[in-house]
């Protein structure tokens, strides 16, 4: 993080594993900052402190590319990594998959603002899953 009136790094937080791609604050706590990093997924408590991984996932064996946090809730996070393309949305607590779904080709992933759906752009149209987190 980065204070652009005073021009001074605030905090920064490093994952455990390379290339870190993506990661995507949760809109509904603030304090929890989730990463894709080399095939796993990373969660940082930015109340604690020092700022080290709180949770860290093998979701992906050859790596990932996409990943978003769900708006309705910072334990539900959805990602795309391969092998073969796949799709797969975790709770925090659990190491199997709520959605584990493959995919020809990927351009994009989406969580719906006010319900639980996630998007994915699939070649040249969009896919939807509805995720059940109870």
């Amino acid at each position: 993080m980065y204070n652009v009136r005073s021009q001074q790094s605030v905090i920064s937080v490093e994952c455990p594993k390379i290339p870190l791609l993506t990661a995507d604050w949760a809109l509904n706590n603030y304090h929890i900052i989730t990463a894709l990093s080399g095939g796993e997924i990373v969660t940082f408590d930015m109340s604690r402190r020092p700022c080290s991984p709180t949770n860290v996932k093998p979701v992906h064996e050859d790596g990932g590319r996409y990943l978003r946090s769900s708006p309705s809730s910072e334990h539900v996070t959805a990602s795309i990594g391969k092998p073969d393309i796949t799709l797969k949305v975790f709770t925090a607590n659990s190491i199997v998959p709520l959605i584990e779904a493959p995919l020809k080709s990927c351009a994009g992933l989406s969580w719906h603002q006010r319900v639980p759906y996630v998007a994915a752009a699939c070649d040249r149209k969009l896919s939807f899953w509805k995720v059940q987190t109870k």
